[in-house]
């Protein structure tokens, strides 16, 4: 089961410290982490948003991974590699995603310049904090940022061919996930409780979710 990380975080901060990959590994499901460009030890992207798919495609079909759990800009990258291959996941979890993301036809370049800006908003200065503890370079991931595609349309959605969970906290500002679950043929939402868009990955709620999309 492949899992992708969000913007700024890399697959152990997101993932390993909350207890995912045992979590998985109880239930039967090996996980194959995969790093964002720019973030970690993954190299600053060299080539296109394509590139980045199919490398993610690539890695999924090597793996024998027909399932993906995906945070935030993760879930975006999924969906993108779903409409870009429908058949490639039978199930699909993504968390910390929502209607607000397409509110942004720019993306997440939008944060390239915010990033490395002397003197950042408060939403920015957070996520510079968040990215620095995870032991990322302010100018990598600001690099991935340019070269991440927008969400894709919403229209598309209805090419892939998958079972979705929906997973999203009700205080998280990328909400609403209304036009987000009513776009995808065969998609759930799970709404957490008192919980942000960071603290969605660590929320106890979240892994009971996921556990209960698995056990179908």
């Amino acid at each position: 089961m492949v899992f992708v990380h969000g913007f700024g975080s890399t697959h152990d901060a997101t993932w390993g410290v909350p207890g995912w990959p045992e979590l998985m590994e109880d239930i039967g499901y090996r996980v194959v982490p995969f790093g964002l460009p720019g973030h970690g030890d993954t190299p600053v992207p060299g080539g296109t948003d394509d590139d980045t798919l199919d490398e993610l495609l690539g890695v999924a079909r090597r793996e024998g991974a027909v399932s993906a759990v995906g945070f935030s800009a993760g879930s975006l990258l999924l969906l993108r590699a779903a409409v870009r291959d429908p058949g490639a996941f039978e199930r699909l979890v993504l968390i910390g995603i929502g209607d607000g993301m397409w509110a942004d036809p720019s993306g997440f370049s939008s944060l390239a310049d915010t990033l490395t800006a002397d003197e950042p908003d408060a939403s920015t200065a957070l996520l510079r904090q968040l990215a620095e503890r995870a032991g990322n370079s302010l100018e990598s991931i600001a690099a991935y940022a340019r070269s991440a595609a927008p969400p894709p349309p919403l229209p598309s959605l209805q090419r892939l061919d998958a079972d979705v969970l929906v997973i999203l906290g009700d205080e998280d500002t990328v909400g609403p996930a209304d036009a987000l679950v009513s776009a995808l043929p065969r998609a759930t939402l799970t709404s957490l409780p008192r919980t942000d868009h960071y603290r969605a990955p660590s929320s106890p709620e979240a892994m009971s979710a996921v556990l209960d999309f698995f056990a179908r």
